[in-house]
């Protein structure tokens, strides 16, 4: 268990069974890891001023204990740590509340006002940082890109307030049709939720026997088995960490702690959760206020997501509380905590039956299994382009990150000290747990994925 302990937030094991899975207690490490955090809390608590250095020490710690099994990730390899993250979100926080005046907190996604320069009065979206995120690039409304512009040069824009006829012709006349934007779907008078996109699909392609690319054999769910939540050792989880690397091309620094969402059916609502954290921390805030990642590793989300559901619609929600899907989801939590983002796409795969497909991913016409290979390179561009989504298959959801040619990467809802066999086809695994970390078949999930959304 030592491998554990060094990792940002307390591991927490289940003590109860999921839904349809029966899983085995990890109280005694759960309690061993609970202790040694309360110990370090104590500590910090003595001496507020020592804070970051003892976390630094914890994590140059855990570095060096996974760092002597295996090679240290390439230097070039962009990574994103939950501590670099959590010591980033503390010195916001702490920025914010120090001095007199009130200091603007930016975000890629932003809708912002350009105040002075060649753009000036101009309204667009943040783009891009600099490393030092002092500057940034912003997407005019019109489509256009500007260079890097000083962030006290730049106002945030209330999606609230009204704007001028001037600026409501000029939005108008940006705008571009769904097929040019790649299918992007949006809210709109016709369609008051995300659930409702789905019901105008009129797009169904019959499945045909023997039709099937030799990679999607046995890629039914109804066909596998699923196995039972075990306890995991650290020296399996370094294994599987550096089987990742060598296969899989990260954008996340292993180990990731992760939530536990054992027993509660809220995959769907942490997975947005996550994807905020790591894409749109505003967003984040505005569920969880001062909260941050760490809190939610430590247990502390069930608050929010009992706020969902009770706000969740009667009709088609799962009996312990769930969401059907993504969608409907989203729909429930934007709503629960007055959200307005418009950097948020929601793409439904499929509509209200299954065999009938978003037309902006299979073009009307396309013959089966051919929209198989549509809806593969859809979902790889938008990781190659947005680094995480999150996607509902098999009645499951998760942020995914990273794929190779045969499997995709996603960070889990479940504890890292624990691994699974989810998904299993006589000697075929198509679905793995190990260490907070899935790697599924990717062919299973382009056959049964329902739906996705990510943050541009």
């Amino acid at each position: 268990m030592e491998f554990f302990k060094g990792i940002i937030g307390p591991i927490i094991g289940p003590d109860e069974e999921t839904d349809d899975d029966e899983t085995d207690s990890a109280e005694e490490s759960s309690e061993e890891v609970s202790s040694e955090e309360d110990e370090e809390e104590n500590e910090r608590n003595t001496n507020d001023s020592d804070d970051t250095s003892k976390v630094s020490e914890e994590s140059s710690s855990a570095s060096e204990d996974y760092s002597s099994s295996e090679e240290s990730a390439d230097e070039g390899e962009e990574e994103v740590s939950v501590e670099e993250e959590e010591e980033s979100a503390d010195e916001e926080e702490e920025e914010y509340v120090s001095g007199d005046e009130e200091e603007v907190s930016f975000s890629e996604g932003d809708k912002v006002k350009i105040l002075t320069g060649t753009h000036q009065n101009k309204v667009g979206t943040i783009k891009q940082f600099t490393k030092n995120e002092k500057k940034a690039k912003v997407t005019l409304d019109t489509g256009k890109n500007t260079n890097y512009i000083e962030l006290e040069k730049l106002q945030l824009v209330d999606s609230s307030s009204k704007v001028s006829d001037e600026e409501e012709e000029e939005e108008e006349s940006s705008k571009v049709s769904d097929e040019e934007e790649g299918g992007e779907e949006k809210k709109s008078e016709e369609s008051k939720s995300y659930e409702e996109m789905k019901e105008k699909f009129n797009n169904v392609i019959r499945e045909k026997r023997g039709g099937l690319p030799k990679e999607y054999n046995g890629t039914e769910p109804q066909n596998s088995k699923r196995g039972k939540h075990k306890k995991i050792e650290g020296k399996e989880c370094k294994e599987w960490y550096k089987m990742l690397k060598e296969n899989f091309t990260l954008n996340i620094k292993l180990p990731f702690a992760t939530v536990d969402q054992t027993g509660t059916n809220a995959c769907s609502f942490l997975g947005f959760s996550l994807l905020c954290w790591l894409k749109n921390k505003n967003v984040f805030k505005k569920i969880y206020r001062e909260k941050t990642w760490k809190n939610l590793v430590e247990g502390k989300w069930t608050k929010e997501w009992e706020a969902v559901k009770k706000n969740r619609p009667q009709e088609g929600s799962d009996k312990g509380g769930g969401m059907n899907n993504i969608g409907q989801m989203l729909d429930t939590v934007l709503d629960t905590y007055k959200i307005n983002t418009t950097n948020l796409v929601y793409i439904p795969i499929r509509g209200t039956n299954d065999n009938n497909y978003n037309p902006d991913v299979v073009k009307k016409g396309t013959e089966y299994p051919n929209h198989l290979e549509k809806i593969q390179k859809y979902i790889e561009n938008i990781i190659d382009t947005n680094k995480y989504l999150i996607m509902n298959t098999d009645q499951h959801t998760r942020v995914y990150f990273s794929y190779n040619d045969t499997h995709l990467l996603a960070i889990d809802s479940y504890p890292i000290n624990q691994k699974q066999i989810r998904r299993k086809n006589n000697d075929t695994i198509l679905d793995e747990t190990k260490g907070g970390i899935s790697k599924v078949n990717k062919f299973f999930v382009y056959r049964n994925v329902r739906d996705l959304a990510y943050f541009k």
